[in-house]
């Protein structure tokens, strides 16, 4: 079994869903994820920015998905992947 596979059994076995239903959802056409909240920053900068560990962070196994993947996060949940902005009033540069 290769590592992908092997990280979506084991997501599987910890969300309590089946291995089918996860493999199911990376074949969707388009998947969103929303994050709100400066609790979830960590999270998103790891997910972005670790080295690939789906078996932590499963949200890493969307970087293989077949379809679009859309990222919505306010600006405290992506306040750790954000460049430096010199006023808190202006965009993302991105």
């Amino acid at each position: 079994m290769d590592a992908r596979l092997l990280s979506v059994s084991q997501f599987a076995a910890r969300a309590g869903v089946s291995r089918a239903r996860v493999l199911q959802l990376l074949a969707a056409r388009r998947i969103a994820v929303l994050a709100c909240g400066a609790a979830k920053a960590p999270v998103i900068r790891d997910v972005f920015g670790s080295s690939p560990n789906p078996t932590r962070l499963p949200a890493q196994l969307l970087d293989g998905a077949s379809g679009h993947v859309v990222w919505i996060l306010d600006r405290p949940a992506a306040q750790q992947i954000l460049p430096a902005q010199d006023s808190g009033d202006s965009a993302p540069a991105w």
